[in-house]
Parts: C-alpha cells; structure tokens; sequence
C-alpha cells in the first residue's frame, strides 16, 4: 500500500539519465526511488496505484512502494 503522504501530494516522475528508477514524491523535498529492472518512460498516479510505462512495452501497475510490489501487463 502507497502512504497517504504520497498520494495526497500526487507527484511521480522519472529522473533524467537513463536510470532505471523512477520517484515517487511526499513533498517539495522528499521523495523515495523505487528502482526498476528496465527502463521506464512514463509514470503516473491511477486511482491508488502507479501505472510504468517501460520501454519494452509492458506497463507495471504498483500498489506499494517496494521494488518488487507491482504487477506487470502485456500489450
């Protein structure tokens, strides 16, 4: 599950760089990184969850905020 602090401020983006990463953001100044196994290209907040758009094609869908807490959907 995603902490209310998280979703109140409602900010998700990818760092430049090519990391294979992207954060998830509580306030102006805090944010949590949550590390990725491929590249991903767009994220965004859908209801409770974090969609991933990943450079493969498949998109993740998180619910909490470990690296392994999501669920992967195939085009």
């Amino acid at each position: 599950m995603i902490p209310d602090e998280f979703k109140n401020f409602g900010l998700v983006d990818i760092p430049r760089g090519g990391q294979y990463c992207f954060r998830v953001w509580s306030s102006l100044s805090n944010y949590q990184m949550i590390q990725t196994s491929g590249q991903p290209i767009h994220a965004y907040w859908s209801g409770n969850s974090i969609i991933v758009e990943m450079q493969n094609g498949t998109r993740r869908i998180y619910n909490g905020l470990g690296d392994s807490q999501y669920q992967t959907l195939y085009p």
